[in-house]
């Protein structure tokens, strides 16, 4: 992992991606709900997230089929590098038989088991998975890995009613709320985390008995719910929110600038460390980095106030 944070490359030079799959709707109610939550979608990461409009990509119902998603994915292996981050939403039905979860797309299902060999054809250097499907928690296991952090709507495969989780997965992308740290950006963690509670607050508030328990999988470890004794440090790490190129026409300030954003990717960085050093290492070399760019940030503001 040290030599892993040591490479980390620079969010700055980054051109994340996203791949949208909307399966078979399978009914009039569905066809609308999962057409709406596609398009909303596609919407918060273009324009909330600053996402380019070539950088997300859409495949819904009869133009999302085995083959065209195959080809989307070899579109991607060309395209991302291991600065890169992707980003695959899962939008509809999933199934779950004989322990092998299938995404429904019209024709032929995919398993999750295929999905993983795609993803492992792209060289992108992080991956984020939403499946917002019922059955969705038994794609874990098969997607999994390093560098990669798994959202699900359910914790089991058996758990196979129509999930709520999507639709307050969309509203958390558009809610300040779930901003927690308060730094203007809405990290993996932070969407998981405003989602699970508003879905368990869905429950409570009716009486009801949950039939969906959102789990997440980060860098390739255990799925879990929302109460976890450590914050999944990748997911904290990944936000959605696509770098603003540094536009200033002061070449000293735009230098400052650059300095700080990658002071602020080191530190990034390095808490995915935690728990893989010493404790008292960990937080001495935190403490460094954050008083560098604490040092670097009061650089920037007398920089900008001098005559």
């Amino acid at each position: 992992m040290l030599l892993a944070w040591l490479a980390f490359p620079a969010a700055a030079s980054a051109e994340d991606a996203a791949l949208i799959l909307s399966g078979v709707p399978g009914s009039d109610r569905h066809s609308e709900q999962f057409s709406e939550w596609t398009r909303a979608t596609r919407t918060a990461l273009i324009e909330t997230f600053r996402f380019a409009e070539d950088a997300v990509t859409v495949l819904e119902n009869r133009g999302a089929r085995a083959d065209d998603i195959r080809a989307a994915f070899g579109e991607l292996s060309g395209r991302l590098g291991g600065e890169d981050t992707l980003f695959v939403f899962f939008i509809g039905h999933g199934a779950y038989d004989r322990g092998e979860y299938k995404f429904n797309i019209m024709g032929a299902d995919l398993s999750a088991a295929e999905y993983a060999a795609m993803l492992d054809s792209v060289p992108a250097g992080r991956v984020v998975i939403v499946n917002g499907t019922n059955s969705s928690g038994a794609s874990i296991e098969a997607l999994a890995a390093p560098n990669r952090v798994i959202v699900t709507a359910t914790r089991t495969g058996t758990e196979r009613n129509d999930p709520l989780f999507y639709e307050y997965f969309i509203a958390t992308l558009g809610d300040e709320a779930a901003d927690e740290d308060l730094d203007a950006e809405l990290s993996v963690w932070e969407a998981f985390q405003h989602t699970t509670l508003e879905v368990e607050r869905f429950y409570e508030e009716q009486g009801r008995l949950a039939t969906e328990h959102p789990q997440i999988s980060d860098n390739g470890g255990e799925q879990t719910g929302v109460e976890r004794d450590e914050t999944p440090a990748l997911a904290r790490s990944i936000t959605f929110d696509q770098e603003e190129a540094i536009s200033v026409d002061d070449p000293v300030l735009r230098a400052l600038l650059e300095e700080r954003r990658v002071l602020e990717d080191e530190v990034d960085a390095y808490r995915l460390l935690e728990g893989a050093v010493p404790e008292d290492e960990f937080n001495a070399r935190l403490e460094e980095l954050l008083i560098e760019l604490a040092l670097k940030n009061q650089e920037i503001r007398r920089y900008e106030e001098q005559p």
